[in-house]
């Protein structure tokens, strides 16, 4: 009974500090950041860093494309983003939140309005994905989050959206370790397109990759390999 009592508390000090250590090498901007959308936001405090740090990759990097996501809750995720791309003196990027919203669209606007992004560069396209995409599509995509856990809506998102994202994009599956349909649907378009993306994990249901340039040459590395099998 007192062996008990004893351990306790000390496997619940462990687990704080294990929470404190493991964001110790993000940046104070995404940290801030994390912990002032956490209410707007079902997703993680790891989820909100990393997703800021993508963005802030994105900007300094100078990779081409929106910033698009697919389910948004409140907008909390949104939020951090706009932020983030502020913080970065970037405002040249359209924001694209596709969900079905309802009684949740006039909080979203809310949510994102609190970042003072501007305006016309959000779009908040409501309804199912599938009545919606491919009507309503960015031309070029620098930052993909699928938040659906349906393998049919995440398919479609990636079969219509993925194709635009460009090299050096960010791709981020926010069930991907947790929902079967999710991760069969990125898995089968990794697998049927050759997307050259290695997946990380964020946390146990996140995941993130960054789109690989194709290397110079590969085309004719390719060539010169069909050429050496039909010579043999």
């Amino acid at each position: 009974m007192w062996g008990a009592i004893r351990v306790r508390p000390l496997r619940r000090i462990r687990i704080r500090r294990e929470t404190i250590h493991r964001h110790a090498d993000a940046d104070s901007h995404a940290l801030n950041t994390a912990a002032s959308v956490r209410m707007y936001t079902r997703t993680t405090r790891a989820q909100v860093i990393a997703l800021c740090e993508a963005v802030r990759y994105l900007s300094t990097s100078h990779i081409r494309g929106d910033i698009v996501a697919c389910g948004t809750w409140r907008g909390g995720s949104m939020l951090a983003a706009a932020r983030t791309l502020l913080e970065c003196d970037d405002r040249s990027r359209t924001l694209w939140l596709y969900d079905t919203f309802g009684i949740r669209l006039l909080a979203v606007e809310r949510t994102i309005a609190k970042s003072h992004y501007p305006a016309a560069r959000i779009k908040l396209i409501e309804g199912a994905v599938e009545e919606t995409i491919p009507e309503n599509l960015p031309t070029a995509i620098a930052l993909l989050r699928i938040g659906s856990d349906e393998y049919e809506q995440a398919r479609h998102e990636l079969t219509y959206l993925a194709p635009r994202l460009a090299p050096g994009a960010v791709l981020i599956v926010d069930d991907y370790g947790q929902s079967q349909g999710a991760r069969r649907a990125v898995d089968e378009y990794i697998h049927a397109t050759g997307m050259p993306l290695l997946l990380h994990r964020i946390d146990r249901a996140a995941r993130i990759g960054v789109l690989a340039a194709p290397p110079t040459g590969l085309s004719r590395l390719r060539e010169d390999r069909e050429l050496a099998a039909a010579v043999r």
